[in-house]
């Protein structure tokens, strides 16, 4: 069997982009991940076809790459480009991936000639091509076109080795959007976390969302994103992941990015939820009189969840807790455990005696 990588790399976007392909390929460990592997998955899903109707596509890809800029030949060369990194994989040579650290002889930009020549690409079409790795290949990597204008090292072609560009076009099909919400816009959902059983898990259920989605579209529609998702709702189903699991003495971090690729506005934000966040938020869960308060104030208005959020992250009140005209507050329950968790039980003790 050949191994494509034994373990998880250092790139949060290759690492959602692994563990969507385990989830979509019924396998368990990175390590069960081969080029067979991927090219049977490639043929069983249609690939070409299914990033041609995806709509995450191009926010992760753009809309430069030969699925949406060539009418004519487009299909034909993205299907012999990815055929032909997937049926030649190799482990050495004398160059060094930049993203994954494998080592590598024959370059992107040989298999992508190769390819065009064999779908009838004449030497003057290939030549007004860009044929080397740009952002429409690897989302954010800039590349030797304008990027090279503000980043220098853009004037150098990034060596990254092919399998990983075969790897990357499985990730829309786990592709949530993510509305952060001091910025008020919606990106490409990416999760990373220490704890890769639990990223997994995580990706894994949004792969499970997408792939309804495309079941209940017509198989001709474009596929629409899944969106209107806030931190307050992805840290919900965070939590019900890890008490399922019962791996609450583990350390399980979240990071939760929103990107886009697309256009001139290609960004990217992170939203950094600390370990001990979740566990205050497992916390009050695992409390019976708790778990239907905690759900609603998380899955509410994105306002509200944030500010909730913040404040018990750093041991504060929330006004959130109390009743005003327009909002009823929380029960007793809720307060007192809420005021273990910032440290305040003795004023929540002294509360109760005035009262």
């Amino acid at each position: 069997m050949i191994t494509i990588f034994s373990n998880y790399t250092g790139s949060a976007l290759l690492n959602n982009a692994l563990m969507t392909i385990e989830s979509l390929a019924n396998i368990s460990g990175v390590a069960r991940i081969t080029p067979g592997v991927l090219l049977k998955l490639y043929e069983n899903l249609d690939l070409p076809k299914l990033n041609t109707r995806l709509k995450s596509y191009t926010m992760l890809f753009t809309k430069n790459g030969p699925l949406h800029n060539d009418k004519k030949n487009g299909n034909a060369i993205y299907d012999k480009l990815m055929r032909s990194i997937l049926s030649n994989f190799e482990d050495e040579g004398e160059f060094c991936c930049e993203i994954s650290g494998l080592h590598f002889q024959k370059s992107f930009s040989e298999l992508y000639i190769q390819s065009l020549k064999k779908v009838g690409c004449s030497q003057k079409d290939i030549e007004k091509k860009d044929i080397t790795i740009n952002r429409c290949w690897f989302p954010l990597i800039g590349g030797l076109g304008s990027d090279a204008q503000s980043l220098p090292q853009a004037k150098f072609e990034v060596n990254i080795h092919p399998i990983c560009i075969a790897i990357m076009q499985f990730i829309p099909l786990s592709a949530l959007l993510y509305m952060v919400n001091r910025t008020k816009k919606s990106g490409v959902l990416l999760v990373d976390s220490i704890n890769f059983d639990f990223a997994r898990d995580f990706i894994k259920d949004n792969a499970k969302k997408i792939q309804e989605r495309i079941e209940l579209t017509g198989k001709n529609n474009a596929i629409e994103n899944i969106k209107d998702y806030s931190k307050g709702h992805y840290l919900l189903k965070a939590i019900d992941i890890l008490s399922e699991k019962q791996e609450f003495d583990k350390y399980s971090d979240l990071n939760l990015w929103s990107f886009s690729n697309s256009g001139t506005g290609a960004n990217c934000t992170v939203e950094r939820v600390p370990n001990e966040l979740i566990n205050r938020l497992i916390f009050l869960k695992k409390n019976p009189a708790c778990v239907t308060e905690l759900k609603s104030i998380l899955s509410s208005n994105p306002d509200t969840a944030e500010n909730f959020l913040n404040a018990l992250e750093s041991n504060q009140d929330c006004w959130i807790l109390y009743p005003t005209k327009e909002h009823v507050g929380v029960s007793v329950e809720f307060f007192d455990e809420y005021q273990k968790l910032i440290g305040n039980s003795n004023k929540s003790k002294m509360a109760k005696y005035i009262s």
